[in-house]
């Protein structure tokens, strides 16, 4: 069961409120009883609201084929029969399509809600330091010192993407910081996420380690911005999306195999030369003294554990990997908690006290 509030503005006569009136409701989504929701809860946003589109259209052309099987004279001379069959399937059409309605009022708080926190300029840089692409250093510093565009915890993720991903001088990171602290200071929470940003910058080894531009590895290909999938977003230029399509240019990238995936991969597969190497094969068929065997066959049931935080990024892209596979892999996933990205940060904060 996963409960989620949502702020929805009502319509002339729903909830008898007047139009465009703002209320909070609170929806429980069930992967047992909603099937749109078991299908799409790991779908990227643009495909779950195509998904959503496309089923909206084919519940309201069989809900006006009904209407028009039970209406007038024509619904006798079609007979009993057809008339029963049309009603029996009224309900279950209903029910369909109030529980569309409800995935269609979540997408449109999570659309407000991403505009509102201009989640698509963040994204974009964040993207192009992700794939090792040049970023504008004034674009980085508007973004962090800007008090109404973004969260402390958005600025934040900017801030360490940056530092891990740039190799920027001490000099520069300073100048970012800085940018980062007024911002903050006019905030509710003037010290934000300043002791994980310190522990980070502590372990400055982490640097010298994110190869993360590199190594990233696009499933489908990227393109000259950045691994942006414009096509399918440009194909959602309807509805409630159409005035937005231009500012989300940038904010869908392709999916891509995170380092969990690749690594996963990489043992299941035996691939020389990768990260297979550096891990221990433990066999008990195998004596304590004896030589891994070199040919090994794939591995097809795997079961990945996080030892420390995990999060549903990394679930979700080793569900679609292992889906991908052929034959497709069993890949359970566990970890010692789940934490969403501010409990990440203040999870680093906690260590670096």
């Amino acid at each position: 069961m996963n409960r989620v509030k949502v702020t929805v503005k009502t319509s002339g006569g729903d909830d008898g409120g007047d139009d465009g009136r703002s209320v909070e409701r609170t929806y429980d989504l069930d992967v047992t009883s909603d099937k749109f929701f078991e299908t799409h809860a790991g779908s990227l946003f643009p495909d779950a609201i195509d998904a959503n589109e496309e089923e909206m259209k084919q519940v309201t052309r069989k809900e006006e084929q009904i209407r028009a099987q039970t209406g007038g004279s024509d619904a006798l001379m079609n007979g009993t029969k057809d008339l029963v069959a049309a009603v029996d399937t009224l309900p279950a059409l209903v029910e369909k399509k109030k529980m569309l309605e409800v995935h269609t009022n979540i997408f449109h708080a999570a659309f407000e809600g991403v505009t509102k926190r201009h989640i698509p300029s963040y994204s974009m840089l964040e993207q192009k330091l992700i794939d090792g692409s040049h970023v504008d250093k004034a674009e980085v510093l508007q973004l962090l010192s800007s008090t109404e565009m973004g969260t402390l915890a958005d600025k934040m993720r900017l801030l360490m993407i940056y530092f891990l991903s740039s190799g920027a001088s001490g000099a520069e990171m300073s100048e970012f910081e800085n940018a980062y602290q007024q911002c903050a200071a006019v905030s509710e929470q003037p010290d934000a996420y300043m002791l994980a940003w310190k522990f980070l910058r502590k372990h400055s080894a982490f640097q010298r380690r994110a190869s993360v531009g590199a190594n990233l590895q696009s499933e489908s290909g990227t393109g000259p911005d950045g691994g942006v999938n414009m096509s399918k977003f440009k194909g959602l230029a309807q509805g409630f999306l159409a005035q937005a399509a231009a500012s989300f240019k940038n904010f869908l990238p392709e999916n891509k195999k995170l380092h969990v995936t690749r690594v996963t991969d990489a043992i299941c597969e035996m691939k020389p030369n990768t990260e297979d190497e550096s891990f221990l094969y433990l066999d008990p068929k195998i004596k304590a003294n004896g030589d891994v065997p070199r040919q090994r066959s794939p591995f097809r049931e795997v079961m990945v554990f996080m030892i420390g935080g995990g999060n549903y990024n990394e679930y979700q892209n080793l569900l679609a990997y292992a889906k991908g596979q052929q034959p497709p892999r069993s890949i359970w996933y566990g970890c010692t908690e789940l934490l969403n990205p501010e409990a990440f940060l203040h999870q680093l904060g906690s260590i670096g006290t």
